[in-house]
């Protein structure tokens, strides 16, 4: 079953909408403080709009001046936009969030008719822990920031505002990505099953059943790719620009000899910011190769036939696998690349590659 803790707790940090109720023998899936958690954020993305958009007038001249003051502002300005349609493409989804996991407890239904018992439910115990690690990151994250306000004059009024308002957004929009994992936990965790119940070399009601079921997990995977793929890619895109201008501001703030305090703080926040991705990605990479694995007991089922000359049975498990050598959905930012470690590696080489460009602009700077 789904691990309802877990849908529970994005719902009362403001990620989602949709909270879960299980008691003996029923569950009831229903929207839940949606208003509260789409307008809230929304707030917050529109006071760092606007003090962000007023420290930009105020010091435009000073700005222009130099390459990492414009980076900051390109920095803040992703973030908030990210923040702002990250929160309204979670509000025009929703039903189809609902949908996803109505077909998540239906696969549940499915599978525990199947082998004739009530399975337990299933933990999303990465999931959590990478919550559990995100909260803690920014309290962490918030209490350097006031630490920073309190004891030293670096900032200015708005630029605290800003900055206050920033490391909430940076949450809520990582903790909106974490959705994404959840899904892609639980559906790793079915194909897992689907797996050991063919590797026990079942009969052919039960493998046709089984298949089936994988019919049911490929649906799956395409509503999640539809309705998380672009949200992916503005993530990717958020984390490709953040790292990379904090790295780059960092090495300027060592070189001039900028307060310890900056460089500590700007550290700290890009440390979750890069974790979080890594672990996203490696939650997609999981559900592709369980997946894999699902297939690849098939196919030793069919070895295993061959060797003991099942001629008739072996014939039917040939039809399976060739349904099953048919490529798979994979889960895509809007199609223009697979989420998977790949990807992760690929955006290191990425901000590596940005960051030695805006050093090209600072020498441009000089001159």
């Amino acid at each position: 079953m789904i691990d309802h803790k877990v849908l529970n707790l994005f719902n009362s940090l403001f990620a989602t909408s949709v909270r879960i109720e299980f008691g003996e023998g029923w569950c009831r899936l229903y929207f839940s403080n949606t208003i509260r958690n789409h307008i809230c954020p929304l707030i917050i993305d529109a006071c760092a709009s606007f003090v962000g958009l007023l420290i930009t007038i105020q010091n435009w001249s000073a700005f222009v001046k130099h390459v990492s003051n414009l980076s900051s502002i390109l920095r803040y300005s992703s973030l908030t936009l990210a923040g702002i349609f990250s929160d309204v493409w979670f509000l025009m989804q929703r039903k189809k969030y609902y949908i996803l996991l109505e077909k998540l407890l239906h696969f549940d239904q499915c599978y525990n008719a199947m082998i004739n018992s009530w399975s337990n439910e299933t933990e999303a115990s990465f999931t959590r822990h990478q919550i559990l690690f995100l909260v803690a990151s920014h309290v962490t994250i918030m209490s350097t920031y006031v630490a920073a306000f309190m004891w030293f004059q670096v900032y200015g009024p708005n630029t605290k505002i800003l900055i206050i308002c920033c490391v909430f957004i940076g949450f809520h929009f990582m903790l909106q990505q974490l959705y994404a994992m959840f899904f892609a936990e639980h559906l790793s965790v079915r194909y897992n099953l689907l797996s050991k119940v063919v590797e026990h070399r079942s009969c052919r009601k039960i493998l046709l059943a089984t298949l089936k079921l994988y019919d049911q997990l490929d649906s799956m995977q395409k509503i999640v790719s539809e309705v998380f793929g672009l949200s992916c890619l503005v993530s990717t895109l958020i984390v490709f620009l953040n790292t990379a201008i904090v790295f780059y501001t960092e090495m300027i703030y060592i070189v001039q000899g900028g307060p310890v305090v900056m460089i500590l703080s700007e550290v700290i926040t890009m440390i979750p910011i890069i974790i979080m991705f890594y672990a996203m990605m490696n939650s997609f990479d999981r559900l592709i190769v369980e997946e894999s694995k699902f297939k690849t007991a098939f196919m030793s089922l069919q070895y295993q036939a061959i060797e003991s000359q099942l001629g008739e049975f072996s014939n039917f498990l040939d039809v399976i696998n060739l349904k099953l050598m048919t490529d798979s959905p994979r889960i895509t930012a809007c199609g223009l690349f697979t989420l998977n470690l790949q990807a992760f590696n690929n955006i290191l080489a990425a901000i590596v590659t940005y960051i030695m460009i805006l050093f090209q602009f600072k020498d441009f700077e000089k001159t």
